[in-house]
């Protein structure tokens, strides 16, 4: 529709399988009443957000404080509460369960209890909620793969091999890892990157083509994860957010995992907050890629981890709660 007629609105939307969709139509009646009904306040804000069943049913978002399927997430994540000590596993692509002997299956373990098959849709985990399992310290926010520079042109095994270093351990695997700050005054003494943010400055956008990148002291930056993907990703999964601490054990060498009853909520997170955060080196990037030989042949894990200390959470969301699953 090409016209410029008052009164014309567009919805977007997504499905499970990340497609997206669009529809554009023209309102008859009072459009700035309709959009305070469902929007209040945040009415001048460009894009707004409003659960469809709500509309369909004519519902008032704002007749409840409670946000949309949080009755259901407390209720399913109070079951896996009460199960205790639950041992460690992961859902296959099929969604059968099986054992998982890595450290990091916190996460995985959370999942499988909510039949929550892992793949690679940034798409919230259950009913409209992103669900972030911790250990109580940091907490990932994103693992997106740079979508520009060397490591995206040449892939991940050629990145670590000119950026990983040795394993302190394992003469045969290199890594690359360790904390990057944008405040960091130099290189990281490991990598020799530097984490960088072009594009936007102290809550102002200077650029359509803004980035955030790891620098080499050459100034080439040699991965760039853009603005357009960050975005795209952060208002996906941080729309509302669901944070649950965990604990671990090991028996007989396998592990087994314990989720508290008290969780953390947190609701609308801007982009623009993202940056601030990042930008003042709360956010910090902190990856854990590893490359290795196995029969010959190069293997390679890839994990780009933004993450954020726990205690630092409220700061990302305008609204920041914390709740008893037993209430």
């Amino acid at each position: 529709i090409r016209t410029r007629l008052e009164n014309r609105f567009l919805i977007l939307s997504y499905n499970q399988n990340g497609e997206s969709f669009g529809y554009v139509n023209f309102i008859d009646h009072n459009f700035e009443n309709l959009i305070k009904k469902y929007f209040g306040e945040a009415s001048s804000e460009v894009f707004l957000h409003v659960e469809i069943l709500n509309l369909l049913e004519g519902k008032n978002k704002r007749q409840s404080d409670e946000p949309e399927g949080l009755e259901d997430l407390k209720i399913a994540l109070y079951k896996i509460v009460k199960k205790g000590w639950i041992r460690s596993s992961k859902l296959t692509k099929h969604g059968t369960r099986e054992v998982y002997k890595a450290q990091n299956g916190g996460g995985y373990t959370m999942e499988a209890e909510l039949g929550i098959v892992p793949n690679g849709i940034s798409a919230p985990d259950y009913q409209g909620w992103e669900i972030k399992q911790h250990a109580g310290k940091p907490v990932t926010l994103l693992t997106p793969e740079p979508d520009a520079g060397f490591y995206h042109e040449r892939g991940v095994a050629e990145f670590i091999a000119c950026y990983g270093y040795p394993d302190r351990q394992n003469k045969s695997r290199k890594n690359f890892g360790g904390i990057h700050k944008v405040t960091d005054v130099s290189a990281h003494h490991l990598t020799n990157l530097k984490l960088v943010i072009h594009g936007y400055k102290k809550g102002v956008f200077l650029s359509e083509k803004g980035y955030v990148g790891l620098k080499n002291s050459k100034g080439e930056v040699v991965a760039k994860w853009t603005f357009t993907k960050l975005l795209k990703q952060w208002q996906r999964k941080h729309a509302k957010a669901c944070f649950i601490k965990s604990e671990r054990k090991d028996i007989k060498g396998d592990f087994f995992y314990k989720y508290s009853s008290e969780i953390s909520l947190g609701i609308n997170s801007k982009f623009t907050k993202f940056l601030q955060l990042l930008e003042s080196g709360t956010i910090y990037l902190d990856p854990a890629s590893k490359l290795w030989t196995e029969n010959g042949k190069f293997k390679t894990k890839a994990r780009n981890q933004f993450r954020i200390k726990s205690v630092d959470l409220p700061l990302l969301y305008d609204k920041f709660m914390k709740i008893s699953l037993k209430d």
